[in-house]
């Protein structure tokens, strides 16, 4: 049974741990853009919240980051034709030739040399979803 769009998109979230056991800051949550072979499909990044995590035998700092709802984001880039919201989210998440971007630098009012100094301690990016058994690898952009 296909999960629809606005399900699916209400589901996902994005995790980051890095190799720290506290975080200060600053990173940049604004999104993570998936291209398949369409458009792109954007996911608005509204909500982070994380906290100590064991990975791998040593402790990190676990951040996970929640989206906007589907129709807020569809309102929000409404008239933009850069992205698509229309094609089946189920699809591009489990075509496998999806790939996964967030420009973490985004935000001009963080510090540079602090984000830089957090991008490097990045061990992972995952997008994932309780509706689905997906694990999508996402990749620092700085040009997004």
């Amino acid at each position: 049974m296909a999960i629809s769009n606005q399900q699916l998109h209400n589901d996902l979230i994005f995790e980051i741990l890095l190799h720290v056991d506290e975080f200060d800051g600053n990173l940049s949550f604004d999104g993570v853009e998936l291209k398949g072979t369409g458009k792109p499909y954007f996911l608005d990044g509204i909500r982070a919240s994380g906290g100590r995590w064991h990975f791998e035998g040593q402790e990190v700092h676990k951040i996970n980051v929640r989206f906007d709802t589907y129709e807020n984001t569809k309102a929000t880039f409404k008239g933009d034709d850069s992205y698509d919201f229309e094609q089946d989210l189920e699809t591009i998440l489990l075509s496998g030739e999806v790939v996964a971007r967030a420009n973490l630098m985004a935000d001009a009012e963080l510090e540079e040399t602090a984000v830089a100094d957090n991008i490097h301690r990045v061990v992972s990016m995952l997008l994932y979803s309780h509706h689905m058994t997906i694990e999508i690898p996402v990749i620092h952009d700085s040009s997004l």
